[in-house]
């Protein structure tokens, strides 16, 4: 499918990133765990709180790895996390 999205664009493209929903798993860390489980995992993080101001209202952490950053998000700091985002840095 997504030879096909890259191929119908007639333009380079290339992957930035990649989010994954609760069940999946990057660095050894499965999303659904809590903010605290994935601290205890990876250690303190370079990052932790609220999304910036007018991106959302979850409760965000962020591991710096090495050419990315991995960024897990939750409904609050206690709640079991939603999602996670694997970006490349610019």
């Amino acid at each position: 499918m997504l030879d096909r999205i890259i191929e119908d664009t007639k333009s380079e493209a290339y992957i930035s990133g990649i989010i994954v929903a609760e069940g999946y798993s990057l660095y050894g860390v499965k999303v659904g765990m809590s903010p605290e489980a994935i601290k205890l995992y990876l250690g303190e993080p370079i990052k932790e709180g609220k999304e910036a101001d007018g991106e959302g209202d979850l409760w965000e952490i962020d591991y710096d790895c090495g050419d990315y950053t991995l960024s897990f998000f939750a409904a609050g700091e206690d709640s079991a996390t939603l999602s996670a985002y694997l970006s490349k840095k610019e």
